[in-house]
């Protein structure tokens, strides 16, 4: 069943109240009842009179969040602001709800960061070490012709130059996902109200919507906002998609550095046409040698486990999720979440329960779940 909304349109006077409303872009620190330390630097108003006289009315009697915290960040900005502004016009603060700190989201990104990011100027001295050896076993890889013969057919033949044994992930808490229910990432959908819901109905394991990693690294803001996580996802996860190791690895480092999650997800199924040409999602099978080189990396700079979701293959003529499964099995990763269907089936064929088993029985010690 839809429901459709009808909204009043509005009139001329309302749409111009509106437009001077959001043209007056008030300083986050003066719209905090605080004073701006960059006067001069900050290219936003500090003229607090004039933002209330043209702000338009509230539109709640309580605000909800200044009654559960003590304090509303939106401040002066709150469209109930009325319900903490005192007669003298300063905002009010509840110090008993305020002196509990009650965090119920994580995972955002702090100005310095994003600073830091956006001026190439961040520290991703683990993602440099390892391109260097990565760099370095595929120049001795192309030197050997053991190791080459690859054809147009994406195979996993010769992938050991690539990854090697003296390469050991840093030391890492491991998560229990057996036994436990994975509520599957869902793009567009699968958003933290979404994810909090499911979590009132019992599954245990959540994870983001699929993140690109350019533009994770770039700090856009719509991108972080697929990272964030409520107090109530005990067992949490992040999914990025990429198609280089630079991408890829270094958020990887990024995430386990300024995140708080359980594991990364690196998506290797995604079928969308512009995502797949590009070589990322379901793309990374055209390149499987590069592929284990990307998930290595990323198993040795990430502080938390590294899972991968990919499908059966590219086309289901050639299946190879049972060769890939083998050799992340070889590389440390702890879980893998097979899609039982390949690139070119995308979602309308049914899934092949019976090569999820043959993968499930070829996995060794990396726990599978089949979708």
């Amino acid at each position: 069943m839809f429901y459709l909304r009808f909204l009043k349109p509005k009139n001329d006077e309302e749409v111009q109240q509106s437009r001077d409303f959001s043209d007056d872009n008030l300083c986050q620190a003066v719209a905090l009842g605080n004073e701006c330390e960059k006067i001069g630097e900050c290219k936003n108003s500090h003229d607090l009179l004039k933002f209330l006289e043209s702000k338009p009315p509230d539109i709640l009697e309580e605000c909800p969040l200044y009654n559960i915290y003590g304090k509303c960040p939106h401040g002066y900005k709150c469209r109930a602001s009325k319900s903490h502004i005192d007669g003298e016009g300063k905002l009010k603060i509840n110090d008993e709800l305020a002196s509990k700190d009650i965090v119920t989201q994580f995972n955002f990104i702090s100005i310095d960061t994003r600073k830091a990011l956006r001026s190439k100027t961040y520290d991703f001295s683990k993602t440099i070490e390892q391109k260097k050896i990565f760099e370095d076993r595929k120049n001795n890889a192309s030197k050997d012709p053991a190791s080459n013969g690859t054809s147009e057919q994406p195979t996993v033949d010769g992938t050991t130059s690539l990854v090697e044994k003296e390469s050991k992930p840093i030391k890492k808490k491991a998560v229990d996902f057996k036994g436990k229910t994975y509520l599957a990432p869902l793009t567009t959908v699968g958003n933290m109200p979404f994810r909090r819901i499911c979590k009132e109905f019992g599954v245990d394991i959540t994870c983001s919507e699929m993140a690109m990693a350019s533009n994770i690294l770039q700090g856009t803001n719509s991108e972080w906002a697929l990272l964030r996580r409520h107090a109530s996802e005990d067992i949490f996860g992040v999914q990025i998609c990429g198609n280089n190791f630079d991408q890829l690895v270094s958020t990887s480092e990024l995430i386990s550095k300024e995140c708080n999650v359980d594991f990364i997800d690196l998506n290797v199924g995604c079928p969308i046409d512009l995502v797949y040409e590009k070589g990322s999602g379901s793309g990374m099978f055209k390149s499987l040698n590069k592929m284990y080189g990307i998930v290595n990396a990323m198993n040795n700079v990430a502080e938390c486990p590294i899972t991968v979701k990919y499908r059966t293959g590219i086309n289901n003529k050639h299946p190879l999720a049972v060769k890939v499964t083998q050799r992340l099995d070889e590389i440390g990763v702890q879980l893998g979440i097979v899609h039982g269907r390949s690139r070119l089936q995308r979602y309308s064929k049914l899934a092949d329960w019976s090569y999820i088993k043959e993968v499930k029985e070829s996995a060794g010690s990396m726990q599978i779940f089949g979708i």
